[in-house]
């Protein structure tokens, strides 16, 4: 029985089509479907409603109603998926692991205690909302998160010196920010790093002469 089924489509979507892939995928509950319309907002605002309700699945995943968790985790979890966060869970070499996703919220600060709770985190993604350096410091010392991508994402650039607090951040993917000298001079101290990426984000000769220490980088 399959355990994934991811979908990707850069092409235009007709929205009856889309929803009949969702409805399938979600009958099975094995699947993740991402479809994204840059040329119509009002379409791709559309198409979200159709793949916020996902089930979304790790390679091995498994439902939440069946995990045993503490209570204080379980409120948590609990919590953000009311709040609209996406969420998935699964095992991996005998650990439980979480991911996250936070996508086109206007606001976040209500989300980072809850969050704060989750010790199996281990994938962070922020696309098209705001992070702020209350929410970076609130998440400071997760012992397990290990990758995080911001896309689109309103940051203050102080607040990426809170990223050296997680003790197992290997991989930082960043597209379509701006970031400025303090954000970059951050990533920097990001030694552990072993994947770094920067897409449709600009950056100056000066900008990589801060990342010149970043020696583990495959």
């Amino acid at each position: 029985a399959a355990s994934r089924v991811l979908l990707q489509a850069k092409v235009p979507a007709d929205f009856e089509t889309v929803r009949t892939i969702a409805d399938y995928l979600n009958s099975l509950a094995v699947g993740q479907l991402f479809v994204r319309d840059d040329e119509d907002q009002e379409n791709q605002r559309r198409l979200n409603t159709l793949t916020a309700d996902q089930q979304m699945q790790l390679d091995g995943g498994i439902d939440f109603d069946e995990l045993l968790l503490p209570p204080r985790q379980r409120e948590a979890v609990q919590w953000l998926r009311k709040a609209g966060v996406r969420m998935s869970a699964g095992i991996k070499q005998g650990a439980l692991n979480f991911q996250l996703s936070i996508l086109e919220m206007d606001e976040t600060d209500h989300l980072w205690e809850s969050m704060r709770e989750l010790a199996p985190l281990v994938k962070l993604s922020i696309q098209n909302t705001i992070l702020t350096e209350r929410g970076l410091a609130t998440l400071a010392g997760l012992p397990r998160l290990n990758e995080i991508h911001l896309r689109n994402t309103t940051t203050p650039g102080w607040a990426f010196r809170h990223l050296t607090s997680f003790p197992q951040l290997t991989k930082l993917w960043i597209d379509e920010m701006e970031l400025d000298d303090t954000a970059l001079a951050a990533i920097g101290e990001l030694h552990g790093l072993r994947q770094l990426r920067f897409r449709d984000t600009p950056l100056s000769d000066a900008s990589f002469r801060q990342l010149a220490y970043l020696q583990n980088l495959s």
